[in-house]
C-alpha cells in the first residue's frame, strides 16, 4: 500500500517471488499447521529421505553424472553454481543447513534401532552431500547449529555420546569423499575453504580425539557431565567472543592476515561486502516512512539499478536476509521476522526442551537463519524454514492445551 512499486510487491517477480502473496502464504501455512498439529515421524522418515536423495544427486553432478539431465542446456560454467534438485550451489546450501542438522538430532535421540540404522546410513550420505555445497553460507549455519546442539543432550549421557557419534562419522565420511574427490577425473564443484580448514588432517584429528575422548568420559561415568557441561560452557562462550572480537578488531585496527575472512570490504564475501554497504548507504538515505515500513518487499532490485551501480547491475538481493528485510519491510517488518525467531527458540527452551522433534526442528532453523546472514529468502528452502517453525508452533500449542486440560482435571 505505502510501496510506490505497488505493481512489483505482489509477487515479486523482480527478484525471487518473495512478494506480499507468498507472506500471506506462509501465515496461512503456520496458521493451518500451528492449529491443526498432530504428531507423526512420517514427517521424519521423509525429510531423512529426501535429504537422501538431494545429497547424493549433488554428489553425482559434482562428478559430471547427469542422470536427470540438469546440465543438458547450461554452460561448462554454470555446473560450477547450479547442482541437484535444488539449483544454485546457495539456495542447495539453504537446504543441507535446515535438513542436516534435523537428521544428526533425530540420530542422537532415537530410541528404535532400525531408525538409528537409517539415520546413519543418512549421515553418510549428506556428509557427501554437504562437500558439493561450495558456498561458505553452509558451513557458517551448520557450525554454529552443531555448537549448539551439545546444549540439547547435557541431560542425557547417551544423547550426547550419540550425538558425538555422528560428528565422529560425519568428519570421517567427509574425509573419504575429499579422498575421492582428489581422485576424479572431474569435479565440476570444488570444495569450499571453510570446509577445506575444518577438514585439514590435523584439525580433523582433533576434533575426532576430543570426541572420542567426552565418549569415554561419560562411558566410565555418566556424572562426568556435570563437567563436561561446564567446560563446555565456557569454551562455547570464549568461541563465540573470540569470533566477536576479531570481526571488531579486523574492522577497526586489522589483524593482519585474518583481515580477508573477518574484515567487511568490498570483495569480502563474493563481494557481498559491497552490496551490504550499498544497502546500508541507501538506509541511510531513506525517509522516516521508509526506514519504518520500507518500500516494499521484494523491491531492493529497484533501489540499486536507481543508484547506478556496480552492485546494482549484478544485484537484486542483499544478500543478507536481514538487511533485505530491514530494506524492504522497514524497521517494523525486520522486528516482526526477529520476533518470529526469538519467540520460536523461546517455545522450544521454555515448554519443548524435552521434546527431541522440536528440539530436531530448532537445530535445523538455526543453522538456517545464521546462513541467511549471507544468504537470501527464495521460494525453494524459506518455505521449508516457515514450516519447520509451523511445526513447533503446534507443537507448543499442544503442549500448553494439554497442560491446561491437565490442571483442569487436577481443579474437578
Amino acid at each position: 500500500i505505502l510501496s510506490q512499486y505497488t505493481k512489483d510487491v505482489w509477487l515479486g517477480e523482480n527478484s525471487r517471488y518473495q512478494g506480499v502473496i507468498t507472506v500471506l502464504l506462509y501465515v496461512a501455512v503456520y496458521f493451518a499447521v500451528s492449529r491443526g498439529y498432530k504428531f507423526s515421524m512420517v514427517f521424519a522418515y521423509c525429510s531423512i529421505a529426501a535429504l537422501c536423495i538431494v545429497s547424493a544427486f549433488g554428489v553425482l553432478n559434482c562428478f559430471d553424472i547427469d542422470l536427470l539431465g540438469i546440465y543438458s542446456e547450461i554452460s561448462s560454467a554454470n555446473k560450477k553454481i547450479y547442482i541437484s534438485t535444488i539449483g544454485n550451489i546457495n539456495f542447495y546450501s539453504s537446504y543441507m543447513c535446515l535438513l542436516f542438522p534435523f537428521v544428526l538430532c533425530i540420530f542422537s535421540s532415537e530410541k528404535k534401532s532400525p531408525v538409528r540404522t537409517v539415520c546413519t546410513a543418512a549421515l553418510f550420505i549428506a556428509s557427501f552431500g554437504m562437500m558439493v555445497t561450495a558456498s561458505e553460507s553452509f558451513v557458517i549455519g551448520f557450525v554454529f547449529s552443531v555448537l549448539v546442539m551439545p546444549f540439547f543432550f547435557m541431560s542425557k549421557p547417551l544423547r550426547l555420546k550419540r550425538f558425538l557419534c555422528g560428528i565422529v562419522i560425519i568428519l570421517m565420511s567427509a574425509q573419504l569423499y575429499r579422498l575421492i574427490h582428489s581422485l576424479a577425473p572431474v569435479r565440476n564443484v570444488k570444495i569450499s575453504q571453510l570446509l577445506r580448514f575444518l577438514l585439514h588432517p590435523a584439525v580433523t584429528g582433533i576434533l575426532i580425539a576430543v570426541c572420542l575422548a567426552v565418549i569415554i568420559l561419560l562411558h566410565r561415568n555418566e556424572d562426568n557431565i556435570k563437567y563436561i557441561r561446564v567446560v563446555y560452557s565456557v569454551a562455547f562462550t570464549v568461541i563465540l567472543l573470540t569470533i566477536v572480537l576479531l570481526f571488531i578488531l579486523a574492522n577497526t585496527r586489522g589483524i593482519g592476515d585474518f583481515n580477508k575472512y573477518f574484515k567487511i570490504t568490498e570483495r569480502w564475501g563474493t563481494r557481498r561486502g559491497a552490496a551490504w554497504m550499498q544497502c546500508v548507504s541507501l538506509f541511510k538515505d531513506f525517509s522516516l516512512k521508509e526506514k519504518l515500513f520500507g518500500t516494499g518487499p521484494e523491491t531492493l532490485y529497484h533501489l540499486l539499478v536507481a543508484t547506478g551501480s556496480q552492485a546494482g547491475k549484478n544485484l537484486d538481493q542483499a544478500h543478507n536476509e536481514y538487511l533485505q528485510y530491514l530494506l524492504t519491510t522497514g524497521i517494523f517488518g525486520l522486528i516482526s521476522y526477529v520476533s518470529v525467531i526469538i519467540s520460536t527458540v523461546t517455545a522450544v527452551v521454555k515448554k519443548l526442551k524435552e521434546d527431541i522433534f522440536a528440539a530436531a526442528l530448532l537445530a535445523g532453523l538455526i543453522a538456517f537463519w545464521f546462513q541467511s546472514v549471507v544468504n537470501m529468502a527464495q521460494p525453494f528452502t524459506t518455505p521449508i524454514m516457515y514450516l519447520f517453525v509451523s511445526l513447533i508452533g503446534g507443537m507448543y500449542y499442544k503442549k500448553r492445551g494439554d497442560n491446561e486440560a491437565f490442571a483442569e482435571i487436577r481443579q474437578n
